[in-house]
Order: C-alpha cells, then structure tokens, then sequence
C-alpha cells in the first residue's frame, strides 16, 4: 500500500491508544484531577491542565455529531464509492472524527443524534482502525 504524510505515526502520547486498536478497544485519556474523558491522546487535560492522566476503555457507545459524504473513499479503505467523514461523540464525552460504515452513505441514511455502536475495520496497512455504525445494527 501506498504511504502517504496522512499516515498515523504513533507518538509515545499515543501509543496506549494504537495498542488498543491492534486488542480491539477504544482507549481514552482521562483526568484524574477533573475526571473528564477527552480526545485526542495528550499528557495534559485539556480541561484542567493537570498531568495525572490515566487510560480508560471507552463504552464503544456515541451518537454522530455531524457528517460529510465524500463521493468517493480514500483508497486505503478498499472500497469504492461515497463514505461517510463523520464527528461522532462519544458517551464518555470526547468527540472523535470517524466513519460511519454498514449503512448507506446518504443524507437520508445518516441522521444527527443517531445512535452508533464502535466497530473495528481495516485501513491500509493498519489491521484496526475505529469506526462507527448504526447502533441497530447493519443498514439500521
């Protein structure tokens, strides 16, 4: 597969959260001092600033924020035709920029607020990578 500068290169910031991709979990920072969830990995809370971060499971339960469909999919996913570029928030309370994939990639078929359970889906040379879909389940 092609490399590109859009590649993740994992960080020692952001190598607990890479690690639970390759175990199939969704890993998030959280404050100790604040206890707020946040996103993307960092040694400080974006809240409170404090250092006493820790690393926690995430439910795998959020609901999307927001989307756009783009006509056609990076290549790395494999697939052709629209997918989706969605900001899904999380239940812990961090949002993340995402996918929403096992439903139709239209306006009609995704809906703000919509319930979305994570789910785990190659790209590229990654084995793992978080994605969303609808919580009903496939084309829900």
């Amino acid at each position: 597969m092609l490399k590109t500068d859009l590649d993740p290169v994992p960080t020692p910031e952001t190598l607990p959260y890479w690690e639970g991709l390759e175990q199939g979990k969704l890993r998030l920072c959280a404050c100790r001092a604040c206890d707020r969830c946040f996103f993307p990995p960092s040694n400080i809370c974006p809240r409170c600033t404090s250092t006493d971060i820790e690393w926690r499971v995430a439910s795998g339960q959020a609901t999307l924020y927001s989307f756009v469909i783009n006509a056609q999919a990076d290549a790395r996913w494999g697939i052709e035709g629209p997918m989706s570029v969605a900001m899904v928030k999380l239940e812990e309370g961090p949002m993340m920029l995402s996918t929403v994939i096992n439903c139709p990639q239209t306006a009609e078929a995704l809906r703000i607020d919509m319930d979305l359970r994570l789910i785990f889906r190659p790209y590229g040379d990654l084995p793992r990578v978080a994605c969303f879909e609808p919580a009903g389940g496939r084309d829900a």
